[in-house]
């Protein structure tokens, strides 16, 4: 990241893999197991054909949510939502147990 300048960040997700841009750059950048603390096997060989997983672009092929109306019905009484950076899902329900009277 740059310092003591503006920047903009974006990110994007082809079902395959999340990347990253800095002011509309995508610093592409591969995994270093030692340096990124990253060397067990998910990391290592979990990537395309056992490849590792990159960090930019960073490999995630198994989607990030996708919505089972069977599955989630108890935890996303709403359905499914759309995809939101800084925020999570929280059902009102789930805590109804926990409050005192």
């Amino acid at each position: 990241m740059p310092e003591e300048q503006w920047c903009s960040l974006a990110f994007t997700y082809d079902c395959q893999y999340l990347r990253a841009y800095i002011t509309g750059v995508m610093d592409e950048r591969p995994l270093d197991p030692v340096k990124d603390k990253r060397n067990d096997p998910y990391f290592t060989q979990g990537g395309l054909g056992g490849k590792d997983r990159g960090m930019n672009p960073y490999y995630h092929g198994r989607g990030i949510f996708g919505y089972d109306p069977a599955l989630h019905s108890k935890t996303k009484p709403g359905g499914g939502a759309d995809f939101t950076v800084g925020a999570r899902y929280a059902c009102v329900t789930a805590y109804a147990g926990n409050q005192q009277e």
